[in-house]
């Protein structure tokens, strides 16, 4: 088990957010797809860290899409220095924060996605629970 590392949200935005009206009726018992990824943006200098999420919703198979959401969830963590290995191109933070901050990051974004969609055609649209140390981190070559 990793060690536990203190941290707290200091911000929580809803940085873009698009809805379609449907070419075809939806009906409530609808399934719908999600596409979801995220971004990790720290500073050290600022013991930050700011944890971007976007989400897709669309049909079931994703052939069509019905909104988008960007988020920003800020995290404070602090001494981030002593938990983060710095390399010349990226910094690494420890797995378990990493699920932790990605935990939180979904969980917030899901309730926000609930409030944009209320009264509209995506109000069973619930982002579904999703477990962050399954996520699969991607780098930019």
């Amino acid at each position: 088990m990793g060690e536990f590392i203190n941290f707290q949200i200091k911000g929580i935005e809803a940085l873009e957010f698009n809805i379609t009206e449907p070419k075809v009726k939806i009906e409530s018992e609808n399934t719908f797809g999600f596409e979801l990824l995220l971004e990790h943006n720290i500073d050290l200098e600022k013991n930050s860290v700011a944890v971007e999420c976007y989400i897709k919703i669309g049909s079931e198979n994703n052939a069509t899409q019905f909104a988008a959401l960007k988020t920003v969830c800020i995290y404070e963590i602090p001494d981030l220095n002593s938990h983060a290995i710095s390399t010349k191109d990226n910094i690494k933070l420890p797995d378990s924060l990493v699920v932790s901050l990605n935990s939180v990051t979904i969980s917030t974004v899901r309730g926000v996605a609930f409030t944009l969609f209320r009264g509209t055609y995506l109000h069973n649209a619930i982002l579904p629970i999703i477990d962050p140390s399954v996520l699969t981190p991607t780098s930019e070559s």
